[in-house]
């Protein structure tokens, strides 16, 4: 150490050295006194008369957390991920019980009405043609040319067009809207679970074909099914991708 300061002290270092010396930077290792400590690695640094030490670098930067760290606040995603955003119908109430089982007795009864406007005109064409019939025990019997068959395929017709009619009226409101004329009346309304939108009228066809054909089954435990569900759905819901909300 006393070998070092003698150098740092001495007339050539002070004056900066020799001119060819000057304004050039020249590593020199130093020879410490014994028993003092040299950095190992370390060269003294000589520029225009200066002895400086260099510092050590910078320690790397600490390994990232496992997985990385987390994006800044509306920063993309990283690859492979997906935003996060929430359902369009998760800040409405789900139906109840109740209140879908009122929209659906009102259904039935209001586009039941409907189907009797057909059906009685039908009827009575059916009937009329059995009018010069009398009953014989248990046998019909009929003058000749009657019952007039004409009559019956009227009347037929009419009430299969009654049936037509509520059934496209139906589907497409479910549809199209999310709300059949009972429902309406009930405040409820049938609609997409990812999109918060009607469902279509394919959808709204197939979740009705389901229903009546699958979920009406075994005491109606297709429809019971909400009771219990996290998400209030039916099978029929489950089957579509649909869920009931209040409006």
């Amino acid at each position: 150490m006393r070998a070092f300061l003698a150098l740092l002290l001495s007339p050539a270092t002070q004056r900066g050295g020799s001119a060819a010396g000057r304004g050039r930077v020249r590593y020199r290792s130093v020879a410490c006194a014994p028993g003092a400590e040299r950095p190992a690695g370390r060269r003294l640094i000589w520029n225009n008369g200066n002895v400086t030490v260099p510092m050590d670098p910078p320690p790397p930067p600490p390994p990232p957390l496992s997985g990385g760290a987390p994006p800044p606040y509306g920063a993309a995603p990283p690859p492979g991920y997906q935003a996060y955003s929430s359902s369009p119908v998760d800040g409405h109430e789900r139906a109840g019980f109740w209140q879908r089982l009122g929209g659906y007795l009102l259904d039935g009864f209001l586009y039941g009405l409907l189907i009797v406007a057909f059906a009685i005109p039908g009827g009575y064409l059916i009937g009329s043609a059995f009018n010069n019939c009398v009953s014989v025990g248990d046998k019909i019997v009929c003058p000749a040319g009657e019952p007039n068959g004409v009559q019956i395929g009227l009347g037929g017709l009419l009430i299969a067009v009654g049936f037509i009619i509520v059934i496209v009226l139906y589907i497409r409101s479910l549809g199209t809207t999310g709300q059949t004329w009972g429902r309406k009346i009930a405040g409820v309304k049938v609609v997409g679970e990812t999109t918060g939108e009607p469902i279509g009228i394919g959808k709204a066809l197939g979740r009705q074909l389901f229903a009546s054909f699958i979920s009406s089954q075994i005491f109606s435990l297709g429809y019971l099914w909400m009771l219990w569900d996290d998400k209030n759905q039916t099978w029929h819901d489950k089957i579509v991708g649909s869920v009931v909300i209040k409006v």
